[in-house]
């Protein structure tokens, strides 16, 4: 239990890492994307 625990752990930790940056590239996408626009 106290594996499977701990990988649930560590996936979940990736996932929440891939996600945020993720968003980080978002949101510079869209400041280069409202920079041209401008």
């Amino acid at each position: 239990m106290d594996k499977l625990t701990e990988g649930v752990k560590v996936l979940a930790d990736s996932i929440r890492l891939r996600l945020r940056n993720l968003l980080r590239l978002g949101e510079l996408r869209a400041r280069d994307l409202t920079a041209c626009l401008e």
